[in-house]
């Protein structure tokens, strides 16, 4: 008598967990590739919201705004830096690898429709996969602040 004869409930429930678990990676592979990058419209043209972010910005205290260049002379994007030290040092002191993601960073861009829109990293979804001090800080402090910074550039 075979295995499968023998024992045909373990073989089919070891099939079904093998299949549940690569149904659930699956899925979390694709939620996370769907949600990682946060893009939303605004409501400003592109040159209108360049030049009001860095004055949202910078009108939060202890924040601190950089504007890069993407090499991409003929596309209409601005990328912007954001640091601010006041949680940036105890951050990177506890957990040197966040380096890797700070400062962060709002890229401004205009896309072939002629809309403008605001693309950052989903820091929320982000931190909850780190966990830790690291996701409290930017959950209860730096995202807040950052969503000021928006104010009256993204669709609400």
């Amino acid at each position: 008598m075979k295995i499968y004869e023998k024992h045909p409930r373990i073989i089919f429930f070891c099939l079904g967990l093998l299949w549940g678990v690569a149904l659930t990676f699956t899925c979390g592979i694709l939620y996370l590739r769907a949600s990682l990058i946060h893009e939303t419209p605004s409501q400003l043209s592109y040159e209108d919201a360049v030049r009001q972010f860095p004055v949202n910005a910078s009108a939060i205290p202890g924040w601190t705004i950089r504007s890069q260049k993407c090499g991409l002379p003929a596309a209409k994007i601005a990328v912007f830096e954001l640091c601010s030290r006041t949680y940036t040092a105890p951050l990177l002191a506890s957990d040197p690898q966040l380096g890797s993601i700070i400062p962060c960073r709002v890229a401004i861009y205009e896309k072939a429709d002629g809309r403008t829109y605001l693309a950052t990293l989903n820091s929320s979804l982000f931190m909850r996969l780190i966990g830790g001090n690291p996701a409290d800080v930017f959950t209860r402090r730096i995202i807040p602040e950052q969503q000021k910074m928006l104010q009256g550039i993204v669709r609400e």
